[in-house]
């Protein structure tokens, strides 16, 4: 059996096994790869800093639809509607700030869990098809350790 052979299973196990446990650990992997990649948070100030890393005031609204599915959002497009924008969804619904008359995507994903889910909904404002404004919402449903 030459060196070839004798490697060749580690490395059809190896390198599938180290995706997989990437997937786990980052989600997607193809975002990290290409630079994409938009990290988890809890706090939606910090959050919003993340998208906003990733893209920026003026990007195209078509780029912002790739990156966000890349990311597993799933995105509506919104013409002229209304969403509202909360920092503690835990307290109070109506401490919500309102924009309104605006075109935005509307962009959702959650994290399950064995004891909780975790819901982000982020909207990607624009004008004219390039970004103007990013705003995210956090809710965890169920126990939550600090």
């Amino acid at each position: 059996m030459n060196i070839l052979q004798k490697l060749l299973i580690p490395i059809l196990v190896v390198i599938p096994g180290i995706f997989f446990i990437a997937y786990c650990w980052v989600g997607n992997i193809f975002p990290l790869l290409l630079g994409e990649k938009i990290w988890f948070h809890k706090n939606p100030d910090v959050m919003e800093k993340e998208v906003l890393h990733t893209l920026p005031v003026g990007s195209s609204v078509d780029k912002a639809k790739v990156i966000m599915k890349r990311n597993g959002f799933k995105c509506e497009d919104v013409q002229n509607g209304v969403y509202y924008r909360y920092r503690d969804i835990r307290i109070d619904y109506s401490e919500g700030t309102e924009h309104s008359h605006v075109n935005f995507l509307d962009c959702r994903i959650n994290r399950l869990s064995l004891i909780n889910t975790q819901y982000w909904w982020t909207q990607i404002e624009y004008r004219d098809k390039s970004v103007t404004h990013i705003s995210v919402s956090y809710r965890n449903v169920g126990l939550e350790f600090v």
